[in-house]
């Protein structure tokens, strides 16, 4: 799972998913560069990303309570789109 999806899911800003990637991975004392990629936003500018697999994207700050929330909530991502509903409980049911 991306740190742009968690984004998505949970309605936080991606800079701050990213931040609590980064102090998630410092306490597990895992080497951030390992899960780190870059894509291009609609602009075509260079951006970080996160990549977890599983087992980390489980363990943030962000689950099982925001992402949770935002499942059971009338909206997901803060922005009215239930699109990513099914989404996420694929994913969360994996």
């Amino acid at each position: 799972m991306t740190s742009r999806e968690i984004s998505e899911l949970t309605g936080k800003e991606h800079k701050h998913v990213r931040r609590d990637i980064e102090k998630m991975l410092t306490d597990l004392r895992e080497d951030g560069s390992k899960f780190g990629r870059i894509y291009q936003d609609a602009y075509g500018r260079e951006q970080n990303e996160y990549a977890l697999p599983q087992n980390l994207a489980s363990s943030g700050l962000w689950t099982p309570f925001d992402i949770g929330h935002s499942l059971e909530s009338e909206t997901v991502g803060g922005n009215g789109s239930r699109m990513l509903r099914p989404f996420a409980k694929s994913y969360l049911s994996r």
